[in-house]
């Protein structure tokens, strides 16, 4: 099985007030959630381990591919939903409302027809993804009184544009309870970070150090940014996608058309302190494309930031990551990416 990763962690980050300089940082690797998975943390193993279940436990709640999960018995009047799972649905209809639909939680049909993270994708029919995109549409979702309901029962929900962003955050709000100063939690694109790394612990620098891959060339970097109580989630056309007579389709669908988004965006990772979010906007602005990606940014409606890199090889970061994101002026590509630091706000 071929791993794709749409960053990698640079294991490096301080101390946090309150916290013992000694403590021994200790890291599961694991399978998950249709991806590959990493916690490492400033705990026992017992934590470890927990934390690692909850992992497990969240991706049996949300999992559109899981048959006895939430979403999958979201009609199913017999069964109790979690109040959880409601609340990130109502979550989910705000952010796919604020960004028109540019992310959807209710591309299920479009998901499976493409089957792109399959074992043997291929490209529908033009029929075929109309008729799967008419039973799409977070406009006809309803959620009221602690339930889920849609007129339209062929409709399905699919929270993988937020699920892994909304795990990490999970499971950091969890070792902070038990009382952890310091974790990562790698979840496929997404980072949360609390605390420091080890390295940058005892250099005195409060943090983790998050590179982010340069997506012309996966094995080099765009920068590494340094966080602290934040979520990174990365969406690239190179993560996930297959190719046919020279075309790539990749996963990340738009709503509008029913096929693989086209923007002039190659990459784009956003860093918010609320997990979730942060997954569900990386998803929508590579929808979006730049323009209207940071539009929304100066809006003010959601708080984040964001670095985009274009299909032409340009880095634009927004105005709060400029002390804390660091470029690699050497990045290698066919053409030297250009680092540009606009003041949008």
């Amino acid at each position: 099985m071929k791993k794709i990763f749409s960053f990698f962690l640079a294991l490096t980050v301080l101390f946090c007030a309150g916290c013992a300089k000694n403590v021994e940082y200790k890291s599961s690797d694991f399978f998950a959630m249709n991806t590959y998975a990493t916690i490492t943390a400033d705990c026992t193993e017992d934590i470890l381990s927990r934390a690692k279940s909850l992992v497990f436990d969240i991706e049996n709640q949300l999992s559109a591919t899981i048959a006895e999960s939430d979403i999958n018995n979201l009609s199913n009047t017999e069964r109790e939903t979690y109040d959880e799972t409601i609340s990130l649905l109502s979550y989910a209809k705000e952010i796919s409302d604020a960004t028109d639909g540019a992310f959807d939680f209710t591309l299920g049909t479009l998901v499976r027809l493409w089957n792109i993270t399959g074992d043997a994708p291929t490209l529908p029919q033009k029929d075929e993804i109309e008729e799967a995109l008419s039973h799409c549409g977070f406009e006809k979702t309803n959620l009221s009184d602690g339930k889920f309901s849609c007129d339209d029962k062929k409709l399905s929900v699919d929270l993988g544009g937020i699920a892994k962003g909304y795990a990490g955050q999970k499971v950091a709000e969890f070792l902070k309870e038990k009382g952890v100063c310091d974790a990562s939690v790698y979840l496929g694109g997404n980072v949360t970070v609390i605390g420091s790394s080890p390295s940058n612990r005892k250099k005195g620098v409060l943090g983790w150090n998050v590179a982010i891959n340069n997506p012309f060339d996966t094995a080099d970097i765009l920068g590494v940014v340094t966080l602290c109580d934040k979520t990174v989630s990365v969406s690239g056309s190179y993560e996930r996608y297959f190719e046919l007579d020279g075309e790539i389709y990749h996963h990340i669908l738009d709503s509008k058309t029913g096929y693989p988004a086209r923007s002039d965006l190659a990459s784009v990772a956003v860093i918010a302190a609320d997990g979730t979010l942060a997954d569900g906007l990386s998803t929508a602005f590579f929808v979006m494309g730049l323009e209207k990606s940071v539009d929304f940014y100066k809006s003010g409606i959601f708080d984040f930031e964001a670095i985009f890199c274009t299909n032409d090889r340009k880095v634009f970061v927004t105005d709060g990551l400029q002390k804390s994101f660091t470029p690699n002026f050497d990045a290698k590509s066919s053409d030297q990416l250009s680092i540009l630091f606009p003041d949008y706000r």
